[in-house]
């Protein structure tokens, strides 16, 4: 990541939703992590606020040129650009666990894809899937052992960025997963007749707040270098003005990670064709629920001189969230969303020569929106960022 980093620090429970309604059961929230569309609203609101400009101002479009072009319409978005949100305590920026990661009692796993053989079908021409350990050319035939320890398993839903470098490069490592970074605060309600605006009978609801462990922050990134803010701002945001607090934060750049995955790449290529993996870092959002929209066609797609081809995917089961249309005043539809940590595993193939592919490949796909369309506003909210793992694809099954 490069450009403006922030941190932005809830001082108070939260609460991010999904398009369904409160009923008279335990609800839970969405996400720990507010969706990459409501904090590109909240950064938006942040900068009409910290410039003295009012949401009928902006309606109106009396306001100052260059903000109205980083801004946007109200239904759609400008120059403001995100990456992220993200975890980040003291020391570590945690990501969400890989979806093609396995780890039982013994041993590191990847989860890659292998030969189709006999009579098998899978959807679109995908393959399927065999558990190798780093290095190895065969797959793992031993029982895997799952961790049984419930802590743990919670625990590594997220894990920190200091194992990233191993695990983007197939290598053997053992993860650090991370110490609780939030907790959850159940809130009960009533619900009101509208008519008398008392209480209605047995109808209670709960709702789990998060609460997050101290310390412990939501990073991003302003891509954009004309975004001012001040390098501590205590505001508030959301329809219920939850206190924040805003603070500016020393640029990173993975420079030597990207240089050593991209080598990786290079040397991995055959005759013009190199395979490789996706890491989704954060959700994505795609018309056909799972598939990119640039395979939306078919399996492959060429992206000038490079012809990307999909093999397979892994994923758990996304959330469905939505959002509220400031236009025409109305909560958008429900889209169901690809949840950060998927790995979509692609192979590139091209004439040029293997370094010039690799970067290709990278000005494509590194922290960059790459398997978003082109005209899609997404790419500028922060959706669909991923990183680029190597995948060697020349095993047996």
């Amino acid at each position: 990541m490069t450009g403006n980093r922030f941190h932005l620090t809830p001082l108070d429970t939260y609460l991010f939703r999904d398009g369904r309604p409160f009923e008279m059961r335990r609800a839970r929230p969405l996400s720990p992590l507010p969706p990459p569309s409501t904090l590109y609203g909240a950064l938006r609101h942040m900068l009409l606020e910290y410039h003295g400009i009012s949401y009928v101002s902006y309606k109106a479009r009396t306001v100052p040129d260059g903000l109205y072009e980083i801004l946007g319409p109200r239904d759609g978005v400008g120059e403001l650009a995100i990456v992220g949100p993200f975890f980040r305590d003291l020391e570590h920026t945690y990501l969400p666990w890989p979806a093609d990661l396995v780890f039982s009692e013994d041993d590191c796993l990847y989860q890659h894809p292998g030969t189709v053989t006999g009579e098998a079908k899978y959807p679109d021409g995908l393959a399927p899937f065999a558990l190798f350990k780093p290095g190895a050319a065969a797959p793992y035939t031993k029982s895997v052992k799952r961790h049984e320890n419930a802590d743990w398993i919670k625990a590594a839903q997220w894990w920190q960025s200091a194992n990233l470098s191993a695990y983007l490069l197939g290598n053997d490592f053992s993860p650090q997963p991370a110490e609780p970074l939030y907790s959850l605060e159940p809130h009960t309600g009533i619900t009101r007749s509208a008519a008398t605006r008392t209480a209605v009978d047995g109808q209670l609801f709960t709702v789990d707040f998060t609460r997050l462990a101290d310390n412990v922050s939501f990073e991003f990134e302003i891509e954009n270098g004309a975004v001012q803010f001040p390098e501590i701002w205590n505001t508030s945001v959301g329809g219920e003005r939850r206190p924040v607090l805003l603070k500016a934060m020393e640029g990173t750049e993975h420079t030597t990670l990207r240089d050593s995955i991209r080598s990786s790449i290079a040397a991995l290529t055959r005759n013009g064709s190199v395979s490789f993996r996706l890491f989704l870092v954060t959700p994505a959002r795609f018309v056909r629920t799972w598939k990119p929209e640039c395979f939306i066609e078919g399996d492959t797609f060429q992206d000038n001189d490079v012809e990307y081809t999909l093999r397979a995917a892994a994923m758990a089961k996304g959330p469905a969230f939505s959002g509220w249309d400031l236009a025409l005043q109305e909560p958008r539809s429900s889209i169901r969303t690809v949840p950060a940590g998927s790995v979509y595993f692609l192979t590139a193939k091209s004439d040029l020569d293997a370094d010039t592919l690799a970067d290709r490949i990278f000005k494509r796909f590194w922290f960059q929106p790459g398997l978003l369309a082109e005209n899609n506003h997404d790419r500028k909210m922060g959706f669909a960022r991923t990183l680029i793992g190597v995948w060697n694809n020349e095993r047996s099954s």
